[in-house]
């Protein structure tokens, strides 16, 4: 496995290679208008979107097959279990990086423990997300100063709002961590943190 501080130089060095393959036949990538430093007249192999879509994709392929540690936060989803089209007391819980992710979670582990509990019946189910209401809750806790144990939470449900709160804080505190809760239930998982 790629030790976390060489994943920046392994990746780089990928995509070097791509670029050397991409240069040794002459194919250029015609940039996108809009992106910084466009120039219509002059296309290169990888840069700017290109270069960043490309990174992006070799890091989620190498992330799977084990290669790079996956460092993205590990959030908690409840579901709840429906058994013949009937909903079940009780929730599933599961850790993972997005909703989809943990969707696929969950279906796997409902399917483990009813092969598990009943192997010779094959009952329908189905797991559906919890949902209430102001969830997912992002909270951006800042310290004001170092070492303090004095801290301000914000809260809101809308992720562009709390990214940006989280980006302002930083530049008026200490320490900064942006949490998310995806329901009451779920505890809270960092996203990101920041500190002087």
């Amino acid at each position: 496995m790629i030790k976390k501080e060489d994943k920046p130089e392994f990746i780089r060095q990928i995509m070097e290679l791509f670029e050397d393959f991409l240069d040794e036949y002459g194919i250029k990538i015609p940039q996108k208008e809009g992106v910084d430093d466009y120039d219509p007249d002059t296309p290169a192999n990888l840069c700017g979107k290109a270069y960043d879509d490309l990174a992006e994709h070799l890091q989620t392929f190498f992330r799977s097959w084990g290669v790079i540690k996956d460092e993205r936060p590990q959030i908690e989803y409840f579901f709840t279990l429906s058994l013949n089209g009937f909903k079940c007391n009780g929730t599933i819980s599961v850790k993972a990086e997005d909703p989809d992710e943990a969707y696929r979670k969950a279906q796997n582990l409902a399917e483990t423990e009813l092969y598990i509990s009943f192997p010779s019946l094959d009952i329908p189910y189905d797991v559906e997300p919890v949902e209430e209401e102001g969830y997912p809750l992002y909270s951006i806790i800042s310290e004001l100063l170092p070492f303090s144990t004095e801290q301000k939470v914000v809260s809101t449900s809308d992720k562009a709002d709390a990214d940006a709160l989280f980006e302002k804080a930083c530049r008026d505190n200490s320490a900064v961590k942006l949490t998310v809760q995806t329901s009451s239930k779920a505890s809270p998982a960092i996203l990101k943190k920041w500190s002087l």
